[in-house]
């Protein structure tokens, strides 16, 4: 785990060899105004400043997917409403269900509708490169998903908050406080195993009695929590304004907002967690696999349009996660195209494609392989 005091004089470098190479937590202090992002000037007082953000960025009319949190009863429900209606009767009230506008592309909403869209942030340097996105928006046949990126904002009232969770495609994250103060809870991947396949997204509630204070320090703290018995430990600390968290890959988190709460967050990877990526398609692949097999031939039958059973395999994985080996495979052909000159990155790359049969003979022969 690592703190910086300032991001300024932080390195690639650094950052790699402390935080990507280790896959640990890290938290870089005054990044965004340090940075001199646009996104600054919405924030007056240490609030955050609706009618600035309007003005710059969308209509109040614009419709969005709100989440409405209810830890209590640990559900989540989604309701449809304007930004206008959501910063009025929402954002700033302390209500029994806060709501949690998250998951919002806007940057990229802005990039399509204005010519061309000046960015209101930029993404700090010292992250490194970022393959997904980049992949995302070059033009592929295929991208992750429906084709949106992995940029988002973040507006929640206090006491909403994101449920227990691990990134998409054990990708790295990072997540900026514009403005507002977080708690965050994190399990190592170690721990997680002790979890399960798919732990309870509340679990951490029946320890979560008291929040923290929102002028408690930024140290990480060490508590054993247990699960079904089962100790785990669990690393918290407080994120301020300015502070940008940065979420190994495959590291569990829980993440509370204490008080209205501005975040610019991306999930990201370079060559540090390919492995990882690669290692969770293959298990999801095979996971479906196994579930399928004694009715391969009906599918192979049923499917011959699509592909046989490896097509409605892939196009299986596709609609439950996102992605699927043909997409991977792309995925990691843009990344060779992109860096040919990092050695690094183009031994990785191609020792992934080597190591794994790919294509539709090769999927087949994937499918049918174990552990």
């Amino acid at each position: 785990m690592e703190i910086w005091e300032s991001s300024k004089g932080l390195t690639y470098a650094e950052f790699r060899e402390k935080c990507l190479e280790r896959n640990t937590i890290g938290l870089v202090k005054g990044v965004s105004s340090e940075g001199g992002w646009r996104a600054g000037k919405w924030v007056v007082d240490g609030q955050f400043d609706t009618d600035a953000f309007l003005a710059d960025t969308c209509t109040g009319s614009m419709e969005v997917d709100v989440i409405q949190c209810n830890e209590e009863e640990e559900t989540e429900g989604c309701v449809r409403m304007t930004v206008d209606t959501f910063f009025s009767d929402h954002f700033h009230r302390p209500l029994p269900s806060p709501m949690y506008l998250k998951d919002w592309h806007l940057q990229q909403i802005l990039e399509g509708t204005h010519s061309p869209a000046v960015p209101f942030y930029t993404v700090p340097p010292f992250l490194g490169p970022d393959f997904l996105n980049s992949y995302c928006h070059a033009p592929p046949p295929q991208a992750f998903g429906d084709g949106s990126d992995y940029r988002f904002v973040y507006l929640g009232a206090a006491g909403s908050y994101t449920p227990f969770h691990v990134d998409v495609f054990s990708s790295y994250s990072w997540s900026l406080n514009v403005c507002g103060v977080k708690e965050w809870w994190f399990v190592k991947p170690e721990d997680m195993k002790k979890l399960g396949k798919e732990p309870p997204l509340h679990w951490m509630k029946q320890f979560h009695k008291e929040q923290a204070t929102t002028d408690a320090p930024n140290t990480f703290r060490t508590e054993t929590l247990t699960y079904n018995g089962t100790p785990i430990q669990v690393i918290k600390f407080i994120q301020h304004s300015n502070d940008l968290v940065f979420v190994p890959s495959g590291w569990g988190h829980q993440v509370w907002n204490l008080t209205p709460c501005f975040s610019i967050n991306h999930n990201w990877c370079t060559h540090h967690n390919l492995p990882a990526m690669t290692s969770l398609l293959r298990s999801e692949a095979l996971f479906l696999e196994s579930q399928l097999s004694d009715i391969r031939d009906i599918l192979e039958d049923q499917h011959k349009e699509q592909g046989g059973y490896v097509g409605h395999c892939e196009w299986l994985l596709h609609n439950a996660s996102n992605w699927n080996l043909a997409i991977y495979t792309s995925f990691l052909q843009h990344i060779l195209d992109k860096y040919p000159e990092n050695k690094e990155v183009v031994a990785t790359c191609a020792g992934i494609l080597k190591g794994l049969p790919w294509g539709q003979e090769g999927i087949r022969e994937l499918l049918t392989q174990t552990e």
